[in-house]
């Protein structure tokens, strides 16, 4: 099996049709590929849907979720079950250019990470945005890969696995999981496949269309602010940038400086997210600081003062939150 492509599944009914129709209508004979659903325990008809599509096409999987474990455990479940020798992860809200295989296939040969473009589209698939980031290079370590492409900018680039094609050899070596029950996935495991690469490469074809979806977790959380993605952006994600530093201070120590610094700016941005938030929110945001208050208390040496004096003093933290809260959104308004 040549290649593996990880599509999680979860409230995806009317976007799933199209985005397995991309996966099918390729280049390459299907016998050289496999889809994996994996069902997190869609409240929809999207199980069934995947089950319509296996009646017609033999290198599409189902496997089911005994329970909701969120988008992160379901690529770790495709990805335990892959057969491919390579490796895409494809979020079931997107699709793929037709008849891109066959080049993704040849251009992938002696790397372990492939690089490419995506275009951004709304929901009629009309392209709002072109993110052509990357170029044809040749193949560098990971390090090369980065200070040629990114340098220090690396750091806001960060996410978007859909947009890389990885040797399922490779992220076994490196023991690659994705960090499960938090939303933002991608921040960690995206630049430390990358970076710990012997053999990387781009290709300036765009063959990924990312879909605007209202109803995905990024646009929810840009609307509402909702305490616990706001908890798990700032502690969970700083803490794994914390981690992947340290991981690779012997061997990129500038590198490591890098994420070092991007993950106080994580650690920090609660800080100010909060204050968009609504006074429940808030409420709730102080309830999980109290709650996981070891954990927090380990990231402290790395918040300002003010943020600090808020999570050590969470009724204080959240009277004066509130307080600050309507004036900062009064000064925004008025911008």
């Amino acid at each position: 099996m040549k290649l593996s492509i990880i599509v999680p599944i979860y409230n995806v009914e009317a976007y799933l049709p199209s985005c397995l129709d991309s996966l099918l209508e390729q280049d390459i004979s299907h016998n050289d590929y496999e889809i994996i659903c994996v069902n997190d325990c869609s409240p929809d008809n999207s199980r069934s849907v995947v089950l319509d599509y296996q009646k017609k096409f033999s290198n599409i999987r189902l496997i089911d979720h005994k329970e909701n474990k969120k988008l992160s455990a379901a690529r770790n479940t495709g990805f335990d079950k892959a057969k491919g020798d390579l490796i895409w992860f494809v979020d079931s809200d997107d699709m793929v250019q037709p008849n891109c295989l066959a080049d993704i296939l040849l251009k992938s040969q002696n790397t372990e990470v492939l690089l490419f473009n995506f275009n951004k589209c709304d929901i009629e698939n009309k392209i709002i945005e072109e993110a052509a980031v990357f170029r044809n290079s040749t193949i560098q370590t990971g390090i090369e890969f980065v200070n040629d492409t990114f340098g220090s900018s690396f750091v806001y680039h960060i996410g978007f696995v859909w947009r890389m094609i990885f040797s399922a050899k490779y992220l076994r070596a490196i023991h690659a999981k994705f960090p499960e029950g938090v939303f933002w996935e991608d921040t960690v495991y995206m630049p430390r496949t990358i970076i710990l690469a012997e053999r990387v490469a781009s290709i300036a074809n765009s063959y990924y269309i990312y879909r605007t979806n209202a109803a995905s977790i990024t646009q929810v959380t840009n609307r509402e602010h909702r305490a616990d993605l706001l908890y798990q952006f700032a502690f969970n994600t700083g803490s794994d940038l914390i981690a992947f530093s340290k991981e690779i201070e012997g061997l990129y120590p500038e590198m490591s400086k890098v994420f070092f610094d991007r993950s106080k700016w994580y650690i920090n941005s609660f800080g100010y997210r909060i204050l968009r938030a609504d006074s429940k929110q808030i409420r709730l945001f102080f309830e999980l600081i109290s709650k996981n208050r070891e954990f927090v208390l380990t990231l402290m040496p790395f918040m300002t003062k003010f943020n600090r004096f808020l999570c050590e003093n969470q009724k204080l933290g959240f009277i004066l939150t509130r307080i600050i809260s309507p004036l900062y959104k009064l000064k925004n308004k008025l911008k």
